[in-house]
């Protein structure tokens, strides 16, 4: 924060309440309202920060039900940009192309399609941003994309290079992009294993951007997976009580029950189940990843299994083939295992998670993945 000025987190997060706040009063969220699609931009925008559940759900049907033939092309591509987040791809997608025949025609570089493309597991159609992982650029977002796309070829210092150069260039006031950019260096340590170093960075996010739901997140995960379950339980305790999200609840079952405290632990596995069936009614492609390994967590692997299977329905990236090769081989179904495993290693892509998650996969196939270079 001495290094590099932005504006406070605290006073940007209270400005963006007070223009939800506005924007409220004039009837923004009223149908037909000129002004629904600033006001889905600041509740997503706040979403993406606190991690509140009900912001996301209101911003995205505020846009959901603006009809296609009166939307213009700036919301348009606005709802495609939360339809994503939502993994709505084949939504998003329409939405893209209808913005497009508009007047804004999309190109291979369009950051929305690459986006889609990386969540999906469309690799081939992105493998010219593979071929650059590791060269400069002068665009902030290019180069966290570029890191993102160098740990996935498990080449954890191409990352942490490329992320290192995203803040050189960084220009802006908004304290938000960089909280950002520093949650993603963590993540990626986090994936390799270097939870000491990666707390570093989620630290500082934190600091520049206080109730960082991201940053908090993988915190309170490095420091479940380090054993210091003292540290973590405020942490997932200010995210389940900042948030409604029922992964929180999940992990604090996780964590209660480590600690010995097996009373607390069912309670709050009680409340996770719950809390996603209902997240999971209302869309259950967007929550499927995370209800997967909720349940892989507490040993239901059944209905870990149905929610691996959505998810790998609507996407083929390589974290949801781990991810269903983890549950598959709790359910005693290796030779799906292996496929998935397979598919992994046909993608020509190293994640981290093959090292993290060996454990829990068949070994007759695990042990013929490559390693990374972390």
């Amino acid at each position: 924060m001495t290094q590099y000025r932005t504006t406070s987190g605290s006073i940007y997060i209270q400005n963006l309440n007070a223009t939800i706040n506005s924007l409220l009063q004039v009837g923004a969220d009223k149908p037909g309202s000129a002004r629904a699609g600033a006001l889905a931009g600041s509740l997503y925008h706040r979403f993406q920060i606190l991690g509140r559940i009900s912001d996301g759900e209101q911003a995205l049907a505020l846009l959901d039900r603006i009809p296609d033939d009166v939307i213009d092309i700036r919301t348009q591509r606005q709802r495609a940009i939360l339809r994503t987040g939502y993994h709505r791809f084949d939504e998003a997608l329409t939405d893209l192309n209808a913005a497009s025949s508009k007047g804004r025609p999309l190109n291979s570089d369009d950051p929305s399609l690459r986006g889609i493309a990386l969540a999906r597991g469309d690799y081939a159609s992105i493998r010219d941003d593979f071929a650059k992982a590791g060269e400069p650029s002068e665009k902030f977002a290019e180069l966290v994309l570029r890191g993102n796309l160098a740990a996935l070829e498990g080449d954890l210092s191409i990352a942490s290079l490329q992320f290192y150069r995203a803040q050189s260039v960084y220009s802006d006031s908004s304290p938000y992009q960089l909280a950002w950019l520093y949650a993603q260096q963590g993540i990626a340590l986090e994936r390799f294993g270097f939870c000491d170093k990666a707390r570093v960075f989620f630290d500082a996010a934190i600091e520049r951007l206080p109730g960082y739901a991201l940053a908090l997140d993988h915190l309170g995960e490095c420091l479940l997976w380090e054993g210091q379950l003292d540290a973590a339980r405020p942490i997932y305790a200010q995210l389940i009580e900042q948030t409604g999200n029922p992964e929180y609840l999940g992990a604090m079952a996780v964590l209660e029950v480590e600690a010995g405290n097996a009373g607390r632990g069912e309670d709050y596995r009680k409340r996770a189940i719950a809390g996603y069936q209902h997240i999971l009614d209302l869309e259950s492609v967007t929550w499927s990843q995370h209800a997967a390994e909720f349940y892989l967590a507490i040993d239901d692997p059944k209905q870990a299994l149905v929610q691996a299977r959505n998810n790998l329905d609507n996407r083929n990236d390589v974290l949801s083939l781990m991810l269903f090769a983890r549950v598959a081989h709790a359910n005693d179904m290796d030779r799906e295992a292996c496929d998935a495993l397979r598919k992994i290693q046909a993608s020509g892509l190293r994640p981290p998670e093959i090292e993290r998650w060996k454990g829990q996969l068949p070994r007759s196939c695990a042990s013929t993945l490559p390693a990374t270079s972390g």
